[in-house]
């Protein structure tokens, strides 16, 4: 994962984008507009508008839980420690996220680590 400063012609597709998704944010259209310019970059987000009109595209779109299958999967970090991160991103009020997967989640993965 990097950060980008997108130029003066990228944030000029953002506000095209814009235009044309009338609802969706400047920073979402920025976001769909640098993914789609920018090689082997996928989108994370939660916005179901945004995943379908970034789907269309041929852009490659998760979500966040998407993040927390593949940590589990490759074993990036102790079963508790990603319920930890879950429940952390659950309570952060400007993460908008599925809940009710994100607790199942969370009792999974707590259950899985009293296992080991």
């Amino acid at each position: 994962m990097h950060i980008v400063n997108p130029d003066g012609s990228q944030v000029g597709h953002a506000e095209l984008l814009k235009r044309q998704f009338a609802g969706q944010s400047i920073y979402d259209c920025l976001c769909l507009g640098l993914v789609q310019t920018t090689a082997k970059a996928m989108l994370l987000t939660g916005y179901g508008h945004l995943r379908a009109r970034a789907a269309k595209r041929g852009v490659e779109v998760h979500c966040e839980l998407w993040v927390s299958n593949e940590i589990e999967t490759w074993q990036v970090m102790a079963d508790s420690a990603l319920a930890e991160a879950l429940e952390r991103l659950q309570a952060d009020p400007l993460v908008i996220s599925l809940a009710d997967e994100v607790v199942a989640r969370i009792a999974r993965l707590r259950r899985k680590a009293q296992i080991r």
